[in-house]
């Protein structure tokens, strides 16, 4: 049984960056007249939560003043969830309980802030110790576009208590233990007790007519109210918060449900500034392009199209379909191949919304490549099919054969993204058939000895082929097939002769 090590990640900005992602441009999140969030620039312009918005414009021209949309910020935390799934199974949101958020939360209420909370105990083996497995998910999350800050704990309300402390204290049992085989190592849950214990009441994440409440008969941590009776606590500030202590320090179940990803890729970019060219899309969808790949590569997985949905003032217009002779995931081919599509693709109205949804993705297997590449080693043929056919004026069509005994029936023209497996094998009727076929075949003149003639010449019969019967509608009834040699380019004929003459039906 791995040892219990729950993983905080509070997004205390993502109410705001959800709708402002520009880093140059001062912004805030208002409600009922007021500032609720502020983004670095209107800080240091002076602008403060709580402060009125006509001040706040005072202080700012250029501020940007946005309303919040849970629908927006759920999607982003949401879609952060699932690009964490890859350091663990147990990824769940974060729901505040009555004693955080209190009775009746409005929309504007920014008491509780959202994030996640992973499991992290059993994936400690997978990467070799708490060290390896916290830089590299912090390392994901610093590359990432939110604000976030982390908090380590036994149970997950530990661990998002101590989200809400300096980073000296809530990454305090990462620094002095590294969940190691030495028996020297104090325990985990001691470290986060002794980090909790030290915590001010002010600090904690509870609702503010609770905190207050604790504070008035001159509690000042939660150490001195971890040493009191549990049934005295529970009577005095409230069932709520008697079970909230209990599920912090471990004496009560705290079961969290694990967030479910989708059966298929889908991400969104509301676009805060109309795009009205179309080659100013391919940064958001090289954005949307690498999340794709992430998702895809650590789940084996690779898609065969891609699906980009445009939305504008008028509506979702015809969306932009982008496929391939063969799964993939690599976002840079992708892009190449968009951006092709792109530059036939004309817009109708200046894009609002960018939407990557994707096909039914398919399992692959691990390759291994070479390690060192050849420098004038040439692309495949799969790749150089792909960058032909995402050009709409080529019309490019690829030959397969039909089960048909006729030889102009026995050949079809179909599309050269079409999967392999949708199409049925069919064993050739003849091993030996021309692919070049004259549609319909070209009649021949024939000299005085009954030989046949073309291009001014009289062709050398080598032998009969085959005899074919047309189908009983048809005339001629019955084609006697020959191999002939031209003298002059020595191209080998296939021609057949009927009631009707000769007739050059196909060069090999």
């Amino acid at each position: 049984m791995p040892e219990p090590l729950w993983c905080a990640i509070r997004l205390p900005q993502l109410p705001l960056e959800a709708l402002h992602s520009d880093a140059q441009t001062p912004a805030v999140l208002a409600g009922r007249q007021r500032v609720l969030l502020a983004c670095p620039l209107s800080l240091a312009a002076g602008i403060t939560p709580g402060m009125k918005l006509a001040t706040a414009h005072a202080l700012c021209d250029s501020l940007r003043v946005c309303q919040r949309e849970l629908a927006t910020e759920q999607r982003q935390l949401q879609q952060l969830a699932w690009q964490l799934l890859r350091f663990t199974p147990g990824v769940a949101l974060h729901q505040p309980c009555v004693a955080e958020q209190g009775q009746q939360p409005g929309a504007d209420d920014l008491a509780t802030s959202p994030g996640l909370l992973l499991d992290l105990g059993g994936s400690l083996r997978l990467f070799r110790g708490s060290e390896n497995l916290l830089v590299t998910l912090f390392t994901c999350l610093t590359d990432g576009p939110l604000s976030w800050q982390a908090g380590l704990g036994h149970t997950p309300l530990a661990a998002w208590t101590l989200s809400h402390a300096p980073a000296d204290v809530s990454l305090h049992a990462l620094h002095r233990s590294r969940l190691g085989p030495d028996p020297a190592c104090p325990d985990l849950r001691e470290l986060v007790l002794q980090a909790l214990a030290s915590l001010p009441l002010e600090t904690l994440p509870l609702h503010a007519a609770l905190k207050d409440k604790l504070l008035a008969p001159g509690f000042h941590s939660l150490a001195e109210l971890i040493t009191l009776p549990r049934p005295a606590l529970g009577r005095r500030f409230g069932k709520p918060f008697l079970h909230w202590l209990e599920r912090l320090l471990g004496e009560r179940p705290d079961p969290r449900e694990p967030v479910t990803p989708p059966a298929r890729f889908r991400s969104q970019y509301d676009i805060e500034a109309p795009i009205t060219h179309q080659q100013s899309l391919l940064p958001l969808m090289q954005r949307l392009l690498a999340e794709l790949e992430s998702h895809l590569h650590w789940r084996h997985q690779a898609v065969r199209s891609i699906r980009w949905q445009l939305t504008d003032h008028l509506g979702d217009a015809p969306p932009l379909i982008v496929r391939r002779t063969r799964p993939g995931s690599d976002a840079a081919t992708w892009l190449t191949l968009t951006g092709r599509h792109l530059e036939q693709h004309r817009l109708r109205a200046p894009v609002l919304r960018l939407v990557l949804t994707v096909s039914r993705p398919e399992r692959v297997e691990g390759t291994s490549h070479a390690l060192f590449q050849d420098p004038g080693e040439r692309a495949g043929r799969h790749t150089l099919l792909e960058k032909l056919a995402s050009l709409p004026g080529l019309h490019l069509h690829q030959i397969r054969q039909c089960d048909e005994h006729l030889p102009e029936l026995a050949q079809a023209l179909t599309d050269p993204l079409r999967p392999a497996a949708s199409i049925p094998p069919v064993h050739p009727p003849h091993a030996r058939q021309p692919l070049w076929l004259f549609d319909p075949p070209q009649p021949l003149s024939s000299g005085s000895d009954g030989q046949p003639r073309w291009r001014g010449a009289p062709l050398t019969l080598l032998g009969p082929d085959r005899t074919l019967s047309s189908d009983w509608w048809q005339q001629p009834r019955q084609r006697d097939y020959f191999l002939a040699r031209h003298p002059g380019n020595q191209a080998l004929c296939w021609l057949y002769h009927c009631d009707t003459g000769w007739f050059l039906h196909g060069l090999f």
